[in-house]
């Protein structure tokens, strides 16, 4: 087997294009809430949606990398009713948040835990959850934790913050006790997302005033017993609700919302926090989005920060989708457009991968000029420069314990190749070799043309027998013999056949010549021998058709190239002779 290797190496700059090659027919046919990649790139959406493309697929489905539907997840009957959050274990299995109370006719709650293929994991079941469970997420010791608007857990009072052992059990060693609580009398109150923070803490924000009795401004930080921790202190938080939360450098954190003062300062819907609390000063937005809802937030490789949400303008500049440098400061290269790049129905969620390129999802139809609904792809990169090097191999290619052994193109990345700033490209040709050899009269003759030949003595540790470079060997002894033919490019040696009698031409015989050589088809045999029979063979051992009549053999039919013709005289004694035909 010969493999033909082409890596290219794909370098990539600073842009933002929509990759047009993310394509669905029809796409989900509500808005999508959130998503999550798995290692393989494929992308898992869950949302209000019922149907994707022409797919049942109720508030969840598995996306290929193409955008298409991946048919082989099949969740059956699914959510009935929303799905609001979702994270994937390490181990492939699905977890699921919303307000539903059934998977696939079976009853669950709130959560579920599903297989990878999107059938129900039936072992793991929490148990009644008397509310909505708005966002689900994996700490670092893979314990599930969960928060919305609920009370009880399993049975056991969970105040819309509660942690799930990997079984599916309340794990009763994290309890926040009274919990939030909302700073009007009586009003409602809510946790949008816990996000594990260092140390074994947890950052629990959403709209509440007080929490477990004690004063907060909509975002605490709780211990691994789910106790308030005095390691920070946020110094009134925010005067409104805090959607979203995400770790940044040095322990920092960025948050997005409805706010417009954190801790008594002015800013509006996005701000970034020390880790001791305090509101950091060096992260200046400017008059930040118009009307201060932002939904979502992504850091990319670098540093800088993506942010979306139900916006129109920031600092005074069109833009729903927004990329901010490190200092806050908005970057006027990105997203540009009339009205922005998400100009009908808002963007609910952000997911970016490891090569920086860009899910964005929620109920919008168009993405920039270009169609899509309610999901689509950008490259942060694409300005590509490409630069290929070859190798060739005679064996299958092993690359992260992957065997590429079909001709083909493959993307050689993590997750997707559009959009990445160093990917590389294999591209295999495939072409098979197999040495082979028959005996025909004395002589010994490869199956098929290589480019090259040598044939060696097997009984002589397979050394090269001199001179003996053409396709046609005749020994002169007995013995075992083999050929090692090569492509040009790898070689393969053939099985030894055992050459058990060699006939050598008699001295009253001298001469015995087919002319003229080469021919078109008819040849003179010029011989004194009393011709007992003949036989015809092209180099793949074809018996052709042909004629004889006391010295002259014509060749029959179309066949051009070289030709070995078997002659046997009277007394049983054989001889061939290579001729060439061009008609």
């Amino acid at each position: 087997m010969v493999i033909n290797a082409y890596i290219w190496e794909v370098k990539t700059f600073w842009t933002a294009v929509v990759d047009t090659t993310y394509f669905f027919d029809l796409g989900a046919n509500d808005r999508i809430i959130d998503s999550k990649l798995q290692e393989d790139g494929k992308l898992v959406v869950v949302g209000y949606f019922t149907t994707f493309d022409t797919f049942p697929r109720m508030h969840i489905c598995r996306l290929n990398l193409d955008g298409s539907v991946d048919t082989d997840f099949n969740p059956g009957t699914g959510a009935n009713d929303w799905i609001y959050s979702i994270d994937i274990q390490s181990d492939g299995k699905i977890i699921i948040a919303g307000r539903f109370t059934e998977y696939d006719g079976k009853i669950r709650n709130s959560v579920a835990r599903l297989n990878s293929d999107g059938t129900l994991d039936e072992p793991f079941d929490p148990g009644i959850i008397n509310g909505r469970v708005y966002h689900c997420i994996l700490d670092e010791n893979d314990k599930i934790v969960i928060s919305g608007s609920f009370g009880k857990v399993g049975g056991l009072k969970k105040v819309n913050v509660a942690r799930l052992n990997s079984d599916g059990s309340v794990d009763s060693s994290f309890d926040v006790g009274s919990g939030p609580k909302s700073a009007i009398p009586n009003g409602n109150t809510w946790v949008n997302e816990v996000l594990p923070y260092s140390n074994g803490r947890y950052l629990v924000v959403g709209d509440f005033g007080y929490f477990n009795d004690s004063i907060a401004g909509n975002i605490v930080c709780v211990d691994d017993s789910g106790h308030l921790s005095k390691s920070i202190n946020f110094n009134g938080g925010s005067d409104l609700e805090i959607i979203t939360a995400i770790g940044y450098e040095d322990d920092k954190i960025l948050i997005g919302g409805h706010f417009t003062t954190f801790s008594s300062h002015a800013i509006k819907g996005i701000a970034r926090i020390n880790s001791d609390g305090s509101i950091d000063e060096g992260f200046d937005i400017g008059t930040g989005p118009d009307n201060a809802n932002v939904y979502e937030i992504v850091s990319i490789s670098d540093g800088r920060i993506i942010a979306t949400g139900a916006f129109d303008h920031f600092n005074g500049y069109y833009r729903d989708l927004v990329l901010l440098e490190a200092d806050g400061s908005l970057n006027l290269n990105y997203f540009t457009g009339p009205g922005g790049i998400i100009n009908s129905g808002g963007a609910n969620d952000l997911e970016i991968d490891a090569c920086d390129v860009l899910y964005v999802s929620g109920n919008f139809k168009y993405i920039a000029s270009s169609p899509t609904t309610r999901l689509g792809r950008i490259a942060l990169f694409a300005d590509i420069d490409t630069s290929y090097s070859s190798i060739s191999s005679c064996v299958p290619i092993f690359i992260n314990s992957t065997e590429y052994n079909q001709t083909g193109v493959y993307p050689f990345s993590d997750h997707s190749t559009f959009g990445c700033k160093s990917v590389e490209i294999l591209s295999l040709t495939i072409e098979p070799i197999s040495a082979s050899i028959e005996q025909v009269g004395d002589s010994l003759i490869a199956s098929s043309e290589y480019a090259t030949y040598q044939w060696v003595d097997c009984e002589n540790g397979f050394s090269n027998i001199q001179g003996a470079v053409d396709s046609i060997f005749h020994p002169t002894e007995i013995g075992k013999y083999a050929l090692v033919a090569s492509n040009g490019i790898c070689s393969d040696t053939s099985d030894c056949i055992e050459f058990l009698s060699t006939v050598i031409e008699s001295s009253s015989y001298p001469v015995m010549s087919l002319l003229p050589n080469p021919s078109g088809g008819t040849f003179y045999l010029d011989t004194k021998m009393v011709i007992e029979n003949i036989k015809v063979f092209s180099i793949s051992g074809q018996v052709l058709p042909h004629s004889f009549d006391v010295h002259i053999l014509k060749i029959e039919g179309a066949y051009e190239g070289i030709v070995y013709v078997l002659i046997s005289d009277n007394s049983g004694r054989q001889y061939i002779r290579k001729v060439i035909i061009r008609r």
